[in-house]
Order: C-alpha cells, then sequence, then structure tokens
C-alpha cells in the first residue's frame, strides 16, 4: 500500500517532472523568442528613445518657432488693425484726392483755355508793343524836339519873370499912386446946383470896395458915373436926400469912375470921405453886390415914359465872377419895351438886346459874365403902374 503509494507518487512526480520538463522546454522556447523579441523591442526602444529625443529636440525648437510666431502674429495682428485703420484712412483720402482731381481737372481745363487766350493777348500785346516801340522812338525824337523848345521857354520865363517882377514893382507904385486918388475927404460949402466932382480908380484885373461917408446939411443928389453911364444902384434913384450921416458900399469892377454930389440948395454944407480897397477876392463881399444889384419896388408913370429917372437899372457885375439874376417885371398896362444893355467898362461899346416888347409881364433867369456895366431898360405905358422884382440868385467865380 505504501509501496503502491509511493509508486503512485513516483509516477506523479514523474509526470509532473515531465510535464515541468515540457512546459520548461515551451518557457526556454518562449523565454528565447520573448528574448529575442525584447532585444528587437530594446533595438526598437533605443531607437525610438532617439526619435523621441530627436522630437523632443524638433518640438522645442518648433514651440520656440511657435511662440515667435505667435508674437509676431500678435505684432502682425496689431499691424493689420493699424494698416486696416490707415487704409480706411487711405481710402477716404483717396476719395477726397479723386474729387480734388476731379476738381483741379476741371480748373485745368479752365486754365487751360485761359492760357490760350492769354498767349493769344501776349502775342497781341508783343506786336502791340513792337508797335509802341517805333512809336516811342519816333516820340523820343519829338520829345528832343520839344526839350529844346522847353530851353527857349525856360530862357523866355526867366524873362517874364524878370518882366513880371517889374511889373509887380510898377504896380505898387500905381497903387501907391492910386491911393491920394482912391482915398480922399472933401469938404465944403456949396450954392443950388453945384456940384463936387471926385473920382475914383480900379485897375484892370482887380474888384474894389469902395465905401462912401457922406452928409448934406439940406437936400443933396448924388451921381456916379463909369463907362459914359451912370451907376448908383445903392442910390438909385437919384436924387437922395442925405441931410444926415450916410454910409453906402460898393463892389466895383475895372474902371474908371466919377462922384458927383449935387447940391439942390443954397449955403449946403457937404462932406465926403472914400475910402476904396483893392481886392483880388471879394468872397467876403457878395452880399455887398447881391444888395448893390436888388430891386424891389412898385412905381407910377408920371410925364414922358422915356425921361423916367428909373428907365435904366444898372446891374454891377465884379471881375472874375458870373452874375445870375432873376427878373420879374409886372405893369398893369404893356409896356413897350425891355431892353439889356451891355456898355463895356471904358464905354466904348454899347450892345442893347430886345427882351420883350408890348407885354404887361416878364419873368427870365438870366447869367451875366464880367467885362460889362449892365442895365434893364424900362419904356413903360404913360400912366403905368409898374412893379420890378430883381435880384441876383448865384454870384459864382468863373476861374
Amino acid at each position: 500500500m505504501v509501496a503502491k503509494n509511493y509508486l503512485i507518487g513516483l509516477v506523479i512526480l514523474a509526470i509532473a517532472v515531465a510535464a515541468l520538463g515540457a512546459l520548461y522546454a515551451m518557457n526556454n522556447a518562449k523565454l528565447a523568442g520573448l528574448s529575442s523579441e525584447y532585444e528587437t523591442l530594446k533595438a526598437k526602444y533605443a531607437n525610438l528613445q532617439t526619435n523621441y529625443t530627436n522630437l523632443q529636440t524638433h518640438f522645442n525648437s518648433l514651440q520656440s518657432l511657435y511662440n515667435a510666431l505667435k508674437i509676431n502674429y500678435t505684432n502682425l495682428q496689431t499691424k493689420h488693425n493699424i494698416l486696416e485703420v490707415n487704409y480706411t484712412n487711405l481710402q477716404s483720402t483717396y476719395l477726397n484726392l479723386q474729387a480734388h482731381h476731379s476738381s483741379l481737372q476741371s480748373q485745368y481745363d479752365v486754365l487751360k483755355t485761359n492760357y490760350t487766350k492769354l498767349q493769344n493777348q501776349y502775342n497781341k500785346t508783343y506786336n502791340e508793343y513792337q508797335l509802341l516801340r517805333s512809336q516811342y522812338s519816333t516820340l523820343q525824337d519829338q520829345y528832343n524836339v520839344l526839350q529844346a523848345r522847353y530851353q527857349q521857354l525856360e530862357t523866355n520865363y526867366t524873362n517874364l519873370k524878370t518882366l513880371f517882377e517889374t511889373t509887380r514893382n510898377n504896380y505898387k507904385q500905381l497903387m501907391n499912386g492910386l491911393a491920394p486918388f482912391d482915398n480922399i475927404t472933401v469938404l465944403g460949402r456949396v450954392e443950388s446946383g453945384e456940384a463936387i466932382p471926385t473920382h475914383i480908380f480900379v485897375p484892370y484885373g482887380y474888384n474894389a470896395l469902395v465905401t462912401l461917408n457922406m452928409s448934406s446939411t439940406k437936400t443933396m443928389n448924388v451921381y456916379m458915373w463909369g463907362g459914359g453911364r451912370w451907376i448908383a444902384p445903392v442910390l438909385w434913384p437919384s436924387p437922395v436926400d442925405i441931410t444926415r450921416p450916410t454910409t453906402s458900399m460898393f463892389v466895383l469892377p475895372p474902371g474908371a469912375y466919377q462922384l458927383w454930389l449935387v447940391s439942390q440948395a443954397n449955403n449946403n454944407n457937404i462932406s465926403l470921405t472914400v475910402r476904396t480897397v483893392i481886392l483880388r477876392n471879394i468872397t467876403n463881399y457878395l452880399d455887398i453886390v447881391e444888395r448893390e444889384n436888388t430891386y424891389v419896388f412898385t412905381r407910377t408913370v408920371t410925364g414922358k415914359p422915356w425921361n423916367l429917372p428909373w428907365d435904366s437899372i444898372p446891374i454891377i457885375v465884379p471881375y472874375g465872377y458870373n452874375v445870375t439874376l432873376s427878373i420879374k417885371i409886372t405893369s398893369n398896362r404893356p409896356i413897350q419895351d425891355i431892353s439889356l444893355i451891355q456898355v463895356s467898362y471904358n464905354g466904348t461899346t454899347n450892345y442893347p438886346q430886345s427882351l420883350a416888347t408890348n407885354v404887361q409881364s416878364y419873368q427870365a433867369v438870366r447869367t451875366l459874365a464880367p467885362g460889362y456895366y449892365y442895365y434893364i431898360s424900362l419904356l413903360p405905358t404913360e400912366g403905368a403902374t409898374v412893379s420890378v422884382d430883381i435880384k441876383p440868385i448865384a454870384i459864382t467865380p468863373i476861374g
């Protein structure tokens, strides 16, 4: 039993040993295969390790490149945004420039047209310049001739200046010589019909302010004559009773005047003072000219019309001035003739001019020039009542 069990144990052990041997052989074969695979895997692992190391190196390089590219990308993105803004601005600027270009193109076309016109004008002006240049040469020759004449005129001017100075000195001597005649005082006792004559001299080219201071103890008539006719508008019409001191002022043009004081009674004490101021300018005395040429009156004709003391109304026109008169004459009966008479300063010429005939009304505005004494002559119908309104409305210098 024991041996049987032992034998069975041996058999079992043998089987186990055989099994273990087979198993060992199998495991040994597997181990050899695994060892071979292990070596293969080990070689692959080493190769993979090398590749991994290489890949890790490449990865690190790529990671660095990626980081650098990421930074560059960020910078590029920023620049892109900036460029996009700049692009928008440039787009707007471009549109503006395009609009300006269109405007400039239009202006260029206008300028081109204007340039063409200017070119034509330039050509025309150049041709005119050539003509003017020729004319200038001619004028230069004329100028030389005129220059020679100027030299001659300058010589003449020097001679005339010398003559002027001589004439002025002579004029001063003339004024000094006239002063005793133009500024006098007369006193006297006269009988009826007796006269005291005096003279006033005003040189040509001047006017004179004449002041008369007169007195008479009895009736006295006053007459002033110039150019062969009487002119005394302020004392007009004579006779005038100046039994008290009377002052009259006149502005007289050039001429030689006679002043007559005629007594109308015996034992008449008469006094007269004449003061004469020769004037170049009478601007401050135009009121006197206006007064001495103003006549406003109404009179009835008694006696024969041609014997009227007021049939010729004198108008004094100063040297160098025009006098514009307003003339209004009316009558209840026809006026046979209204005339304007011009008498030269020296009395050698007399120009009558009829203004109206057989009228009861006459109205006009007339401008009288210097160089003459003027008279408005009336020939009314006997018994007519005549109204006269004559006034200066303008006294103006002529140069």
